[in-house]
This record gives C-alpha cells, structure tokens and sequence, in this order.
C-alpha cells in the first residue's frame, strides 16, 4: 500500500484532537488535508487556535516539526542512496547496461519505456539485457 502525503496530512490531523465533525468541516473548507497542513505552516497555527484551542494547536505545532524533521532525514538517505547507485552505475562500461540501469534504477522508468527509448523490444530491455546489466553490478560490487 502506498502512503500518500494527504494520508499523513490526515494522520498529522488527528493529533490536533479534532471532533469528528470538526474535522470533516475543515475538509470541507480547505479541500484536502495538505491544504490545512500547508496553511497550518505558513500562518503558524493561527488559524486554526479556534477550532482546537491553543492546546491542540500546540500538540499539531510538535507533530508538524516532528514531521519536516523525518522527512529530512528520510530525504537526505534517499539522496545519500541514489548518489551511491550513480556512483556504482559510472564504474559500468557496456553503455547499453548503463543506460538501461539509469533509466530503470534513477530515472525510475518503466520497461515499456525504457525499451522504446533503446528502440528494442520490451522483452531483450527486461529480459536478457537487464540480466546482463545486473551481472555487471554484481561483478562489481564483488570486487
């Protein structure tokens, strides 16, 4: 299951210990829970001392900072990770692999694209090639 960021924008609601029904009229109002997240940030919670009282917006300002620092964190592992991956994938000299792993593992394209880029059929770019490429990074990361 995928999570989105409106799902976590509603689970970061929640902590604002919000009624049932004062939540769903903030969602009615806003359109989206990014949409309350987003205001939230910019106005400071302002907006929303009312409706949660100061309490609510103090527990909704922790969970915000808690928030933006793990996404941080988690990003800064991606970005970490990716520069890994492209670090190993230079070390490849069959360009035909290279660029199939690039397009695949950092470009994140699917097969059928991938393959009409190459102009070669979707099964040699998922099947044959591919094997070959990744017994290049496995030769690699051998060594």
């Amino acid at each position: 299951m995928r999570y989105t960021r409106e799902d976590g924008c509603r689970a970061w609601l929640t902590y604002g210990l919000f009624r049932a029904d004062a939540l769903h009229d903030l969602l009615e109002e806003y359109g989206s829970a990014e949409a309350i997240y987003d205001r939230f940030v910019r106005s400071g919670g302002a907006f929303l001392k009312e409706r949660a009282g100061e309490n609510g917006v103090t527990k909704l300002a922790e969970q915000a900072d808690k928030l933006e620092t793990e996404y941080r964190r988690r990003l800064f592992e991606i970005r970490k990770k990716r520069f890994e991956i492209i670090t190993l994938l230079e070390k490849i000299d069959d360009a035909e692999c290279h660029d199939l792993l690039c397009q695949r593992y950092i470009r994140c394209l699917r097969w059928e694209q991938i393959a009409v880029n190459m102009e070669k059929s979707y099964q040699w770019v998922a099947g044959p090639l591919h094997s070959k490429a990744l017994q290049l990074v496995a030769r690699l990361l051998s060594e």
